[in-house]
């Protein structure tokens, strides 16, 4: 025989069948082989002689030409040096610029996808914690978009994915695809979602670990998108990510053991080590390292008080990988605490609710670590008053307290240096306010206070400039549900925004008022804009300046020189926006009086056919023009003239 035999069955369902039985099958030391036709037909394809590839054309070098190309950073080059942001509203996603000469200007709006009748996203959308990627949330996982033309990078399959979490260097990926969630009015303990939280490796986009979700959390976690989500705490450096277990059931042993440790995992090996915390509840990292830490991560965390052990509460800071104790601050009465790093790592806070003797009362005390001083030293702010809101000012050495009850008062106070600064000492103060929570500017001194009301701010916003101690603008947003600083500090976006509806579901707008506005950074308007169906608002973050220290504060010194030249930058953009659109409104007046001398003429030209239908010539009945003039009082105010004494 020829080696070979082709076998031909009643149908292709018997087909696959028989090769499943025949493939392998071996008698008298001979082995059996079977292909199906179609298999057979490729095998008849393959060429005699090797193909080389060049590496260009591999796939995973193509990916990693994505990931390191300068076409990512592009967005960084932008000659009018503008800030990007994304919204969400209906069924549509956009990317806009934004500046404050020219006001806000589409980028792409998933034109693309439309083409295609397909949809750019299906539910929220996220920036990666530097800015390079856009994720978008579909059913059947996430994907990562960047590049000029938007060009999809990455593509992770993940079912049902509810929230997602970069790492800060965007080495990783975290999902949960909503396991083990607790619903609505459910008092008993729901299980744990087996497998339900998911590591991705973003550079090769292959999956690295899987781990179990706890649906007791011990720290809230943000119920919308734009709020932060942190089922695992990272490091800065992307090396380590620790999860503090929570010990909810009583006389669970295993639970209770496992309540003691604080797991540290490494990124690179996936390999955990422990550190002994008694009850631990809640754990940070700090954004940068201190002197006497050396190269180490310093993370924080604190224990809550066990009086039947008789263990007092306790903040404790630890270097890792060395796991030396660098501080640790004894707490009493202790009904829960707040752990605030300011953005460089110099300050800490820890915001800790007492309680009294008699449990009646309660008050806060804020805990002020200097980490750059040797030892640690901490200082305490007591406080007798409900604390709604707590920031530390970025590049700073100031924090802002909002305190009160019905009316609120804003402390901001300052620890004068970063090493070897005098005690913390009052600022300013702003009394007699309904702001329950303050927006520092990226780059210090700005900020703004806004209210909350029923979930959402209730409108009226308040521009500070701490420097010098003035309110700069008082401006309303009705609805207002979020302020959003963008990167450099020069503007801010206020947004009126609804729940993200699941996909099948329909939108809550009802007649209610949604969009956001753009305000500069001294609260005057730039921007306006209603939309129905409004979901999202987010700015594009930035990577950190590559300039160092001594080359940024040249810059600062030298900035009077270039001051000119900007201005007269922004001068000149102001005006050709102005004559772009003076250009647009009289082309859109030309176009309409072209219009209406068209119908004038087809209008002339239907003369004699209206004579025919009506029995008469409408333009020979004799008519009478008359012409008078009318007023009316739209309104009319009376103020009181005051002189000034000088006049």
């Amino acid at each position: 025989t020829l080696g070979f035999a082709v076998v031909e069955y009643e149908s292709a369902s018997i087909a696959k069948a028989q090769l499943a039985v025949l493939d392998g099958f071996s008698k008298f030391k001979l082995k059996l082989k079977a292909y199906s036709f179609v298999d057979f037909q490729k095998l008849c394809t393959v060429p005699d002689t090797l193909e080389e590839k060049k590496v260009e054309d591999h796939p995973e070098y193509q990916f990693l030409q994505k990931q390191t190309g300068r076409e990512l950073y592009s967005w960084l080059t932008d000659k009018r040096v503008r800030d990007q942001f994304v919204i969400r509203y209906g069924l549509n996603t956009e990317v806009h610029w934004a500046d404050t000469v020219a006001g806000v200007d589409l980028d792409y709006g998933g034109e693309r996808e439309k083409e295609r009748d397909l949809n750019w996203c299906e539910m929220h959308v996220m920036w990666s914690p530097l800015g390079t990627y856009l994720l978008t949330q579909h059913i059947k996982g996430v994907a990562l978009w960047g590049g000029p033309q938007w060009e999809k990078i990455l593509r992770i399959p993940c079912e049902h994915v509810r929230r997602v979490q970069f790492s800060p260097n965007e080495n990783f990926l975290f999902t949960w695809n909503g396991g083990g969630e607790i619903l609505d009015n459910m008092d008993t303990r729901a299980s744990k979602g087996r497998k339900a939280v998911t590591l991705w490796n973003i550079k090769g986009g292959t999956k690295l670990k899987s781990f179990d979700y706890d649906p007791f959390e011990p720290e809230p976690m943000g119920n919308e998108w734009d709020e932060p989500w942190s089922y695992f705490k990272w490091s800065s450096d992307d090396r380590y990510f620790a999860r503090a277990a929570y010990a909810h059931v009583d006389n669970d042993e295993k639970a209770e053991r496992e309540a003691n440790i604080l797991r540290i995992y490494d990124s690179k090996t996936l390999k955990s080590s422990s550190i002994v915390a008694k009850g631990v509840r809640g754990c940070q990292w700090s954004p940068g390292t201190s002197g006497e830490a050396g190269s180490n991560n310093i993370i924080a965390y604190w224990e809550p008080e066990n009086k039947k052990k008789s263990r007092h509460a306790s903040v404790t800071l630890k270097a890792y990988p060395s796991k030396k104790l660098l501080r640790q601050q004894t707490l009493y009465n202790v009904t829960r605490c707040t752990i605030h790093w300011q953005n460089n790592g110099d300050f800490m806070c820890a915001h800790v609710v007492r309680h009294s003797a008699s449990k009646k009362t309660s008050f806060t005390n804020l805990e002020l670590f200097r980490i750059r001083d040797r030892d640690i030293p901490v200082e305490t702010l007591e406080i007798r008053e409900r604390v709604h809101s707590f920031a530390w000012e970025p590049n700073g050495v100031r924090f802002c307290v909002i305190h009160g009850s019905t009316t609120n008062t804003v402390s901001i106070y300052t620890m004068h240096a970063v090493r070897g600064g005098d005690a913390y000492a009052l600022a300013w103060q702003l009394d007699e306010r309904k702001s329950t929570a303050i927006f520092w500017s990226p780059v210090g001194r700005h900020a703004v206070l806004a209210g909350k009301g029923q979930g959402s701010y209730h409108g009226g916003l308040v521009f500070i400039d701490a420097d010098e101690e003035d309110i700069l603008a008082t401006p309303e947003h009705f609805m207002c549900k979020s302020v959003n600083w963008d990167v450099s500090g020069r503007m801010v976006v206020t947004a009126a925004t609804l729940p993200m509806p699941m996909p099948g579901q329909q939108s809550q707008s009802g007649d209610l008022e949604r969009g956001y506005r753009v305000w500069s950074f001294q609260g005057e308007p730039i921007a306006k804009n209603d939309i129905r169906d409004f979901y999202q608002f987010t700015w594009r973050p930035r990577p950190a300046s590559l300039l160092s220290d001594k080359e940024r504060e040249e810059v600062i010194q030298n900035i009077s020189q270039k001051a000119r030249k900007y201005k007269e930058q922004d001068r000149l953009l102001a005006e050709s926006d102005a004559l772009a659109k003076a250009k647009e409104k009289s082309n859109m007046r030309t176009d309409f009086h072209k219009t209406m001398e068209s119908l004038h003429e087809w209008y002339l030209s239907e003369h004699a056919l209206r004579v025919e239908l009506h029995g008469y010539d409408e333009t020979a009945l004799p008519c009478q023009e008359e012409i008078f003039d009318m007023e009316q009082v739209i309104d009319e105010r009376r103020e009181n003239f005051q002189p000034d004494e000088d006049e």
